[in-house]
């Protein structure tokens, strides 16, 4: 049961969600997950698509290619 909230509220986490009313033993957790991925220079299935949605988030030049590559066109 506790694997299942720690990954629901590192998905929450990672979609963005405010962390305000998280269990702090996760979010300390969470974070040294990720520092482990980083030493290692891994990614977790989850990671990968934490990390796309930040690139997403992030660039704007990204979104615009994407777009593109979709047929969708620029706002």
């Amino acid at each position: 049961m506790l694997d299942r909230l720690l990954n629901k509220q590192r998905r929450q986490l990672a979609a963005g969600e405010d962390p305000q009313f998280f269990d702090p033993r996760y979010l300390e957790t969470i974070a040294r997950f990720h520092g482990l991925l980083d030493e290692h220079q891994a990614l977790g299935f989850d990671a990968m698509t934490e990390r796309a949605l930040a690139v997403l988030r992030s660039s704007a030049e990204v979104r615009r290619s994407l777009r593109r590559r979709e047929g969708a066109q620029d706002p």
